[in-house]
Order: C-alpha cells, then structure tokens, then sequence
C-alpha cells in the first residue's frame, strides 16, 4: 500500500468521526479541516515522486471525467471572483464551507481518486 493510499484510507475512516461539540457547526468545520489536510498531504506525497506529476497531467487530457471536473472546479472559481463579496464567497465566510477553496479540494480529492 503506497502512502496515498493509506493516507486516503485513514481520511475515510476519520470522516464519520469527525465530530465536536466545541464549534458551531459541529460536523462541518472538524470534517472540512480533515479534508484540507489529507488533500495538502496528498499533494505532498505527489510531490515527492518526481514522474508522476507529467503522467499524471497526461491522463488528465484523456479523461472525460476528470476535464468535466476541472471546468466545475473553474466554474466555481470564476463564481467565487465575479461575487459581490470575493474574500467571503472564495475563502468560504463563515462556518459554511462550501466557497471556491472548498470547492478546489474536493475537485483535488476526486481526481487523487480516479
């Protein structure tokens, strides 16, 4: 099992657990935090095996699927930038985390995924 792959492991075993009575919003925020966190390490991970990103890029212009992301994920983000208030709407203001950013890495996650 490569590093990734427990990494993503563990994310999916911790989702349903995260969970705290201490925040306002108390599956959201603990759950979004985890999320940043396994996307950061994953791209860290990429990082470090010097190949991968090239052949990684590669697949991406062959999948459907995946092109079908990065334009949601583009679409969000131009959404994000064209808003009355650009910091709240990118940055996800407020406990609601659903803005541009959030956005980018479930996109990330997704396409760590396919």
């Amino acid at each position: 099992m490569t590093g990734r792959a427990a990494l993503l492991l563990a994310y999916f075993a911790l989702v349903p657990l995260a969970f705290s009575r201490y925040v306002p919003a108390n599956f959201e925020v603990p759950k979004g935090l985890l999320l940043m966190l396994c996307v950061c390490s994953c791209a860290a991970l990429a990082a470090l095996e010097p190949g991968r990103a090239r052949e990684w890029a590669r697949g991406l212009v062959r999948d459907r699927l995946a092109l079908s992301a990065l334009a949601f994920a583009a679409a969000s983000v131009l959404s994000a930038l064209g808003s009355i208030c650009v910091s709240d709407s990118f940055w996800s203001g407020g406990i609601r985390f659903a803005g541009g950013v959030p956005t980018l890495l479930y996109v990330a996650l997704f396409l760590e995924l396919r």
